[in-house]
């Protein structure tokens, strides 16, 4: 069975398609922005001239605003971060998300996170600087912890730091999804990060 190689000591989550589903549809942004489809739009943003960029992001709040009303929970998933809380390890959420958009939508997961570090906060994934802080501030070895997301650049960020990787697919085909082959680890479901918590964590 694949585990991480050191007991675990804490949990750092993606947001958005991880944990929360805002049902963000990139294309349709990109799209409003007339950029090519596939493009990274915060990174293509930094690019921009002041006027292009302001008008690009009046249209990325816009989505993101309708992402925090439509937001649900994935499945399982209150379970299992409730069960990580009962073993009292840390938790913390590392998003491309706006900070005060992530704070709301995580209103509906009812445990405690550490740790919150939105796009505002720092060099945003896959760079691995969020995964690094939070190691250094839990006072772990980032090989103490596992990052969990359903996208390349939470695998990119998490493996380059050193971090146990974890690619949640949705139920996707994971074939499908960049990063799968980055990941140590792939999960459709949260039920089963739940019944490995007690192996992972001894």
């Amino acid at each position: 069975m694949i585990k991480p190689s050191n007991a675990v000591r804490g949990f750092i989550f993606d947001m958005d398609g991880t944990l929360i589903d805002s049902k963000l549809d990139f294309e349709a942004i990109r799209q409003d922005m007339q950029l090519p489809n596939g493009l990274p739009i915060l990174e293509t943003m930094e690019s921009m001239e002041n006027e292009r960029r302001t008008e690009c992001e009046q249209i990325l709040l816009r989505h993101e605003q309708q992402g925090v009303s439509d937001a649900t929970v994935f499945p399982n998933v209150v379970k299992t971060l409730a069960s990580i809380e009962q073993l009292q390890l840390p938790m913390a959420i590392v998003t491309r998300n706006r900070k005060d958009f992530a704070n709301e939508m995580l209103k509906l997961i009812p445990v405690t996170f550490d740790i919150i570090i939105g796009r505002d906060d720092g060099p945003i994934k896959p760079d691995p600087w969020a995964p690094l802080q939070i190691c250094e501030q839990w006072g772990i070895q980032p090989s103490e912890a596992v990052m969990i997301g359903d996208f390349v650049f939470d695998i990119q960020s998490g493996n380059t730091a050193g971090c146990f990787t974890v690619l949640y697919t949705q139920g996707r085909d994971h074939c499908e999804i960049r990063g799968s082959e980055e990941a140590n680890w792939i999960m459709d479901d949260f039920a089963q990060l739940h019944m490995r918590l007690d192996d992972w964590t001894q």
